[in-house]
């Protein structure tokens, strides 16, 4: 829990910062956040004391209410006014009853005791001498003896290292926990410890740890629980399975997202009719991202694009592919002029970058970054005034300086393939997590990212499009990365070909790139990172990889696996899911950082992969990556709470960075190197060459 600051009434607060890493979210975010309550009627005034803006229990519980709202509903709207959250005017009776039963079976923790103030902080100590830490006093009393409800926070042990105080209890439930909740992890250390999520919509959801007796509990299942105390550690006494109670809920919630796409969807075609004056849009299924809802849509009638994002009641539409007029030239120089000033990526990998002037335009191919350089980006300044700028794929030595692009040129169309547009959505939203290192350069912020996520468009792959008048461009598959794409230019008789980063070989989750695909070109711009490099087969390396893991987890040890988090991660994932030594291992599989992220999109998106990956639940069962059962258990970390349960045990984790710079992998390799034990293992995998 952040710590909460005294101001110089005795108030608790939290200052700003502490409440954007409470949600884990920008201040771009926040501070929309705050203005939306605002506008619905509620008083948001910080408390400024010198640099800081300093926010109340009151203000804190309002935006916790909202942040957890957004989560379930996937959107501000609908969340109450002042007027419609007094219970007199929205809850009957029998609702409110309904709504104290239901919170009472969510969770409930009652400890009877004595409290007592020291110079370092509050402390609980209980009838059996037991002593807790308190965190946060309640605000209708201060100390004595008495019976309260606590919230506890908990160590991957089952250890209650420190308590939040809560409403007055009932002293015949004293020592007594009772929750319903959802099982995220089961480790066997010296007793078994239960993982479980309670969620609740008044707070961050509850990761509760139990000492429990084996009752066939499997992750995933949905619970109803009676424990007690026993000294610093909760002892699971009872439990039921509610696993309809389970099925019931994501029914439910899965009525409430159809009901809510309905609204959505039937505010975004009357907006977009109403502001393009074309009335046969066709729109494809919508995407649910962090606070709002997006349609692509295509009108036959006029071969034109839109994009729709809604947020609440917001509409925001980008119309593109609208006809416009060729420039005039004529300068017989300027129409057969093709030159290419590289812009970065020259002396070595990073920021990749080429200006393209083709006849009368200016094209920018790739936009990236450099990673952990004092001078990340690309020479944009030697850019005049570009009409396009085209991307290859979604790794940020190719795509992370998009924003900073779309900020700087924002009359400049951007296109890219759709599988690309989604991992980048992705890879970009990292970025700005590890832009809070102190020694990283702020690059851009929360609103460059959606603006440049919103105007990026889509092309499919193999066939010609026309994005200027006369510029004639065609992606081709790379087979480097999902959505990876070589880059063909034609501008009259003149020629150009961009392969980015390709890969001439099948694997897991991409087909090669086929060299008969590529056309001839006046100009060829390729890669050659380990061009020069004869790479050992994949099944070679695959065994190798597989050998090293069992003989690890045969000594009683944790495999790591630092891999990066687009390409590489996926294939070594899909070489787990299927190896056939796994099963005799028994041992389960944690993939954590921004690999899990983007496989999930991945999986979101299999049908912009290649067919053997699409036909993979049905041919294997399940789908591909995770899975919680069959040859491998592969699950994703869910938070960095449950980390410290994935090396309880003999395990296999794939953990991003590759490069141990960042990320969870420096977590677990800073963890385990503590033991010095011959079977902790961390393995850097070479599996997915660049070509």
């Amino acid at each position: 829990m952040a710590p909460y600051i005294l101001n110089s009434n005795n108030k608790l607060m939290l200052s700003a910062s502490e409440l954007l890493q409470r949600y884990g979210i920008s201040s771009t975010l926040f501070y929309r956040r705050r203005k939306y309550l605002q506008t619905l009627g509620y008083t948001l005034e910080p408390l400024k004391e010198g640099s800081q803006s300093l926010y109340d229990l009151e203000h804190i519980e309002l935006f916790d209410e909202l942040h957890f709202y957004i989560k379930e509903n996937g959107g501000k709207k609908g969340f109450p006014t002042p007027a419609e959250l007094q219970p007199e005017v929205t809850l009957s009776p029998t609702k409110k009853e309904k709504a104290a039963e239901t919170s009472k079976l969510e969770f409930s923790f009652v400890l009877t005791g004595t409290i007592e103030s020291e110079e370092d902080a509050d402390y609980l100590t209980c009838v059996d001498n037991t002593k807790f830490r308190l965190k946060k006093m309640a605000s209708f009393g201060q100390g004595g003896e008495g019976t309260w409800e606590f919230i506890p926070s908990m160590d991957s042990n089952g250890k209650i290292t420190s308590l939040t105080q809560g409403k007055k209890g009932d002293p015949a439930q004293g020592d007594k926990c009772s929750l319903r909740g959802r099982v995220l992890q089961i480790s066997k250390k010296e007793s078994l410890v239960l993982l479980l999520q309670v969620n609740s919509s008044k707070q961050k959801p509850l990761k509760i740890s139990l000492i429990s007796k084996d009752l066939g509990m499997k992750p995933g299942e949905f619970w109803e629980i009676e424990a007690r105390r026993k000294g610093e550690v909760l002892v699971l006494q009872t439990g039921d399975l509610l696993e309809s109670e389970g099925t019931k809920g994501k029914s439910d919630r899965k009525k409430q997202q159809q009901t809510g796409n309905k609204a959505n969807t039937e505010l975004a075609i009357a907006t977009l009719k109403e502001k393009t004056s074309i009335t046969d849009w066709k729109l494809q299924p919508p995407r649910q991202h962090d606070y709002y809802w997006e349609w692509n849509c295509y009108s036959p009638s006029t071969n034109t694009k839109a994009r729709v994002w809604v947020e609440g009641t917001e509409v925001t539409i980008y119309h593109y592919n609208t006809p416009t007029a060729a420039p005039v030239v004529r300068d017989t120089e300027i129409a057969e002029r093709l030159t290419v000033t590289p812009l970065g990526a020259v002396f070595g990998v990073g920021a990749s970058c080429f200006q393209v002037c083709i006849g009368p335009y200016e094209v920018v191919l790739d936009c990236g970054i450099r990673l952990r350089e004092r001078d990340p980006f690309p020479a944009l300044e030697f850019l005049k005034k570009p009409d396009l700028l085209l991307l290859s794929h979604a790794h940020l030595d190719h795509i992370g300086a998009l924003p900073i692009f779309r900020n700087r040129f924002p009359k400049a169309k951007t296109i890219t393939t759709v599988a690309t547009r989604e991992i980048a959505r992705v890879i970009l939203k990292d970025g700005l997590q590890w832009q809070q290192n102190e020694d990283c350069p702020k690059l851009f912020d929360l609103e460059n990212l959606e603006q440049a996520i919103f105007h990026l468009e889509t092309e499919g792959v193999g066939e010609n499009f026309e994005p200027l008048p006369g510029l004639q461009v065609r992606f081709i598959n790379a087979g480097h990365i999902p959505g990876a794409v070589c880059i063909y230019l034609q501008y009259g008789s003149q020629t150009l070909l961009y392969t980015g980063d390709f890969h001439t070989s099948n694997s897991r989750t991409t087909t090669g790139l086929k060299l008969a695909d590529l056309p001839n070109a006046d100009i060829l711009i390729t890669e050659t990172v380990n061009g020069n490099v004869t790479h050992p087969s994949r099944k070679t390396q695959e065994k190798e990889l597989l050998q090293a893991i069992w003989e690890v987890i045969q000594g009683g040890g944790n495999a790591l696996i630092p891999t990066f988090p687009l390409g590489r991660g996926q294939e070594i994932l899909l070489a787990l899911r299927i190896a056939s030594q796994l099963p005799q291992l028994k041992v389960p599989i944690y993939v954590d950082g921004l690999l899990a992220e983007v496989t999930k999109v991945i999986i979101n998106n299999l049908k912009l992969t290649l067919k053997s990956l699409q036909n993979f639940p049905r041919q294997n069962g399940g789908k591909p990556f995770f899975a919680s059962h069959g040859n491998a258990r592969i699950r994703a970390v869910a938070d960095a709470e449950e980390r410290p349960f994935a090396i309880t045990q003999p395990s296999i984790i794939l953990a991003s960075s590759g490069m141990l710079k960042e990320g969870a992998s420096v977590y677990y390799a800073q963890l385990l190197s503590i033991d010095l034990m011959p079977q902790k293992y961390i393995f850097e995998i070479e599996i997915m060459p660049k070509s």
